[in-house]
């Protein structure tokens, strides 16, 4: 989805350049492509440190279930994860970069279909086509990734409400 977002972002200033309306100093573009490339790697570090150590697993489950601790030992991995105010805090953090980046989106998207309308009678009508083609897929790929992200947002919010048997004690 970033890479997505990062091609959007790069039609927009292309188109924003032919038209010399809403272009981004260069030294803003490096910065965001930093955020960018560095933002996964930081939540991938964040969501590993929520889990509870090797050493306490196994005493989480005999305070627990203790019935399934022979179960637990069978498996080669897993993880427990407590809910904690880190915890939640990290799935509020995911969902609130979630929704500002999809606003982000629509923001961008709105704005690139008013500078196309702007450059129409500026390029030629194959090279504006081109364009708007380009939007358009980029714009259709971005709509469907959105759909692999539904269920992992619905989870998230599950988890922090604690709805019915999510996640226990």
């Amino acid at each position: 989805m970033e890479c997505l977002l990062l091609c959007f972002e790069r039609k927009h200033q292309s188109i924003a350049r032919i038209s010399k309306t809403h272009v981004l100093p260069k030294f803003f573009r490096i910065l965001v492509y930093f955020a960018w490339i560095v933002s996964p790697f930081n939540v991938y570090t964040w969501f590993s440190t929520l889990s509870l150590p090797e050493d306490e697993k196994f005493d989480y489950i005999m305070e627990n279930a203790p019935e399934l601790l022979q179960d637990f030992i069978a498996l080669p991995n897993f993880d427990i994860y407590r809910k904690t105010t880190s915890f939640t805090l990290f799935f509020t953090v995911i969902i609130l970069i979630g929704i500002l980046l999809n606003v982000l989106f629509v923001l961008c998207s709105y704005d690139i279909f008013q500078l196309m309308a702007g450059i129409k009678l500026q390029i030629s009508p194959k090279r504006y086509q081109k364009h708007q083609e380009a939007v358009i897929s980029i714009m259709v790929q971005f709509g469907t990734s959105i759909i692999c992200f539904v269920p992992p947002f619905f989870l998230a919010i599950i988890i922090i409400a604690h709805i019915g048997e999510a996640q226990s004690k």
